[in-house]
């Protein structure tokens, strides 16, 4: 069996993404971009082609364009759209890499579980300083103990680093508003006080997709899932409460709540909340 990948890009900071965005909105061609953006001082990190060719794998990884035909995938133009609002950009760009595994294909995106994972660990250090070795030991933990035995995966086949906690951390640092504080080499990671109320419509969509729920179908609002939407949110607890509550009355179209009669409280996704209906 091949090794599964976990690692997320060290080298890749989300900022090139944007980057290259821009310029192939302008129609420059991707056989031109390494040279024309360094021309005009983007890139600063990136010194040679090779490591610009992994920039481009990560558009690819990410679906941001189409592997095949270097055209823009459908969540491409919706970046495309947004892209001079960094808040969404940011916010769209994380949900991306958290949203891109799917248990029922799971030796596939393993790196989108590892950004998972290293988000729900990164909950429970909340004001606290994080010490990067400490976080890969956890997350190669996570991985032996949740990852390999639920799915049946031989745990010499995974293999993570620093450095997989390193490229996670890029793009946690990327987010609006901010959840890392950095202080020459301290990172110190804060719960945010919002985020858009999307990000918690597109998390509930993302448990009926993973669990295999019709649309339609009521769910319990249980804990489990609540933890799941703190994971991709990153909110503080006071916060998710208000920016859930924000959440529907926002979109009363997707989502239905009830409680009462003694139960706990359900909640029904009534259908897909595509990007750029939910998105604005």
């Amino acid at each position: 069996m091949k090794r599964l990948t976990f690692h997320i890009d060290h080298s890749s900071h989300p900022e090139y993404l944007t980057e290259i965005i821009e310029l192939m909105e302008k129609g420059i061609l991707i056989d031109d971009l390494f040279g024309i953006g360094k021309n005009q001082e983007r890139f600063s990190a990136i010194n040679t082609e090779r490591s610009f060719g992994n920039v481009l794998s990560n558009l690819k990884r990410l679906r941001i364009i189409d592997d095949s035909e270097s055209r823009w995938s459908d969540f491409g133009r919706i970046l495309i759209s947004h892209l001079h609002e960094f808040k969404i950009v940011s916010n769209l760009l994380h949900y991306r890499l958290f949203s891109l595994w799917n248990p029922a294909d799971c030796q596939r995106n393993c790196f989108s579980w590892s950004y998972r994972t290293i988000c729900g660990i990164l909950l429970d250090l909340d004001g606290q300083l994080i010490n990067i070795k400490d976080l890969s030991s956890k997350l190669q933990e996570v991985i032996e103990l949740e990852f390999a035995e639920k799915f049946g995966v031989n745990p010499s086949d995974i293999s993570v680093s620093q450095r997989t906690i390193q490229g996670g951390l890029k793009w946690v640092e990327l987010i609006e508003p901010p959840v890392l504080d950095k202080n020459d080499k301290n990172i110190i990671f804060q719960r945010r006080d919002s985020c858009p109320p999307w990000l918690i419509l597109l998390g509930l969509d993302l448990i009926y997709r993973d669990q295999g729920i019709p649309y339609g179908s009521n769910i319990i609002f249980s804990q489990e899932i609540i933890d799941f939407l703190y994971s991709l949110t990153l909110l503080s607890n006071e916060a998710f409460k208000w920016v859930y509550q924000w959440m529907k009355t926002q979109y009363p179209d997707f989502i239905q709540e009830q409680e009462g009669g003694g139960w706990a409280t359900q909640i029904c996704l009534l259908r897909e909340p595509k990007l750029q209906e939910v998105i604005y």
